[in-house]
């Protein structure tokens, strides 16, 4: 069977920094005062021979923007990430940095873009550094376990998401995310258990579908696996998972002895992988159909 794609990136708290927040400005004016002038005699006036000299005007340094002005910045790069200017996003993110290390609304917000450019371990570290002053944050320890997973390394992860489970046991995404490393570690009973546990809390979860049918398949529940990807088919709205859905419930199907619902299915598969340009993925599952097919 093919793998699923090694992770479903779910980005939270994608929303505003400050939801409904306006920009106070400020209207700094610098009082002026009038005083008489002081009497000078004549040996204190400037004379040609004794010239005042000239005084070069010195810049003031760039004032530092506030808190609000700093937030205003964060929520406009997510603005920019949502549209798919990760750069531009990334650049602005950066300079609230330079402007308040301490600020850690922005490593948690840059952690998102750097998840999102593939930059993994950039990514574990801006949650880190949340995590180092806010340790209970159960949204970036959720996402560094994501993250820690993406790079492999099975037993952080689970560290992390056993430990948002434990803060919070209604936190549905972070059974998806531990039964997913579960599938790593070919834990197939505790997988299908984090699986199901998800689907009592959000049964419309396509993923948690797909998840429970790999558990189930591994441990030889052939036709619960065909229906847990019947349900997954039923909710799963991205063209990328449909076409591994397809393909997995295709090759089921054979095993089950149902030939022409599964070439079907191949079928349908490899017409996705040839739409979202996955020549690897579509090379292997037109060898598939033609080896069946003899």
């Amino acid at each position: 069977m093919v793998a699923y794609r090694c992770w479903t990136w779910v980005l939270l708290g994608i929303m505003s920094v400050i939801p409904g927040a306006s920009l106070a400005l400020l209207k700094v004016t610098q009082a002026q005062t009038t005083s008489p002038a002081p009497e000078t005699s004549e040996t204190d006036a400037p004379t040609t021979a004794d010239p005042v000299p000239a005084v070069a005007p010195t810049s003031s340094p760039t004032p530092v923007p506030t808190r609000t002005e700093m937030l205003l910045q964060i929520n406009g790069a997510l603005e920019k990430g949502i549209s798919g200017d990760l750069e531009g996003a990334l650049v602005d993110l950066d300079q609230v940095l330079e402007w308040d290390p301490q600020l850690t609304e922005a490593y948690h917000r840059r952690g998102y873009i750097h998840a999102q450019l593939g930059d993994w371990d950039q990514a574990i570290a801006d949650w880190t550094a949340v995590l180092d002053r806010f340790p209970e944050a159960t949204e970036p320890l959720h996402n560094r376990g994501v993250a820690l997973l993406q790079q492999g390394e099975i037993d952080q992860a689970l560290a992390d998401l056993n430990q948002v489970i434990e803060l919070d046991p209604d936190q549905t995404l972070a059974y998806v995310s531990r039964a997913r490393a579960y599938l790593e570690r070919e834990a197939f009973l505790e997988a299908f258990a984090d699986a199901d546990t998800a689907l009592d809390q959000d049964p419309e979860l396509a993923e948690a579908y797909q998840l429970r049918s790999i558990a189930r398949y591994r441990t030889g529940d052939t036709t619960g696996a065909e229906a847990d990807l019947t349900q997954a088919l039923q909710r799963e709205q991205g063209e990328t998972d449909l076409a591994r859905i397809y393909h997995n419930r295709g090759y089921i199907r054979f095993q089950l002895e149902r030939p022409e619902a599964g070439m079907t299915d191949l079928e349908r598969a490899a017409a996705f992988f040839l739409q979202q340009d996955e020549p690897d993925l579509y090379n292997h599952t037109q060898a598939q159909i033609q080896w069946l097919n003899r």
